[in-house]
């Protein structure tokens, strides 16, 4: 048997798990004749609550059913994946009601789940990051065009909202809920967040993304990145323990991509654009998340609706524009576009890696159920023409 170390597990299980998907297969793991590791058709009734992470802003076209468009649910969001999959029977092998919306946070989401029908095989759910103010801290404090706020501020709002004992409380309500809906056998998978940045450099210390020149920008020093971050990843852990302590399992897909994508201010990445103009000698590698692509010019124009939205009265220059002081969910309701929204979000291939975690994780556990050892850990492989055991670490 060969031992792998558990990153190199999960890429090639990841890797088979795509190719089983092409191929309406599962994945045959140490697999017993009255046993299908891998098959999920047995699930006939599966939901997707959250926020955006979950409608999936900006990755592929958005959806035709009712409320799609004004969520900005996509069809290339990990819960669409999830849905299409041959692994759970394709999306004519079971209902799926899919609720996650852009912009909601715990209230919402908790609404979201009231509106689940019973029975159900499989709920996926994403949310608390629109509590804890991301949007604010990426629109506010990164590119600062539509609102403007203190970074420090945004950011020891988002801390003592982590630290709160209403957020815990909310979660928590979204889960009992959840539950209530479940069938007999059915799981409630909880999906956390992913870091924005490599914060192990020193290269965007002098690096800024301010859209309006005439404001205080924020610098992406290595202090700030580390800082957001470090919020991201403490979210995911208050979640981890509250979601495995309701019984459910959480996805933490941060711990598995950190070699497989590419994050902002990674080395060898020129970022002195802040719109991501597709140049392939900026040196960026399989994005993990959207960036600006409007042009100044554009936002310019837009700015000049929102300055007409607040004052009909006014002109047609950017003269006098200021942006708004306070959340970036009150600029988001004047009719920002998802094109502007998405940045910051997973890209589709982000979404594809979130989608097969899942199934790395369903897997596990319906292996388990059955007394099959599906560990990440300690798979066995066969040397292949390309792939040889001796070379893997």
């Amino acid at each position: 048997m060969v031992h792998l170390r558990q990153g190199s597990a999960v890429a090639l299980l990841l890797a088979g798990w795509h190719i089983a998907t092409s191929s309406a297969a599962g994945i045959p793991l140490n697999r017993r004749e009255d046993v299908s590791i891998g098959d999920f058709s047995y699930i006939k009734k599966f939901a997707a609550i959250g926020d955006s992470y979950s409608s999936g802003v900006g990755a592929g076209s958005v959806l035709k059913g009712k409320d799609d468009e004004k969520c900005s649910r996509y069809d290339e969001s990990y819960p669409s994946r999830l849905n299409e999959d041959a692994r759970m029977g394709g999306a004519d092998g079971h209902e799926f009601t899919y609720l996650g919306c852009l912009g909601d946070k715990t209230p919402e989401i908790l609404d979201q789940a009231k509106k689940l029908g019973d029975d159900m095989d499989l709920i996926t759910i994403s949310g608390s990051g629109n509590d804890l103010g991301f949007s604010n801290i990426v629109q506010g404090c990164i590119y600062q065009w539509a609102v403007y706020s203190n970074c420090d501020k945004a950011i020891k709002k988002a801390e003592d909202v982590l630290a709160s004992d209403e957020l815990e409380s909310r979660v928590n309500d979204i889960l009992k809920e959840a539950k209530s809906h479940l069938s007999s056998k059915g799981s409630i998978y909880w999906t956390g967040y992913g870091t924005f940045f490599n914060s192990h450099t020193s290269a965007c210390d002098k690096i800024k993304w301010n859209l309006l020149p005439e404001f205080n920008p924020q610098f992406l020093t290595q202090d700030f990145r580390h800082k957001v971050n470090k919020l991201v990843l403490d979210l995911n852990s208050k979640l981890k323990q509250l979601v495995t302590d309701g019984g459910a399992t959480f996805v933490d897909y941060e711990q598995y991509s950190q070699d497989w994508f590419g994050r902002f201010c990674d080395d060898g990445v020129d970022e002195t654009q802040v719109y991501d103009q597709k140049d392939e000698n900026r040196g960026r590698w399989n994005d993990m998340w959207f960036q600006m692509t409007w042009s100044e010019g554009d936002l310019k124009k837009r700015g000049i609706e929102m300055k007409r939205k607040r004052s009909p009265k006014s002109d047609d220059t950017m003269d006098d524009y200021q942006p708004m002081k306070g959340d970036f969910e009150l600029v988001e309701r004047m009719g920002i576009p998802d094109s502007i929204s998405k940045v910051f979000h997973p890209t589709p291939m982000t979404h594809e890696f979130i989608s097969n975690v899942i199934f790395t994780l369903m897997t596990e556990k319906q292996a388990k159920d059955h007394g099959i050892d599906a560990s990440l850990e300690t798979p066995s492989i066969d040397d292949t023409e390309n792939c040889s055991s001796k070379d893997i670490n």
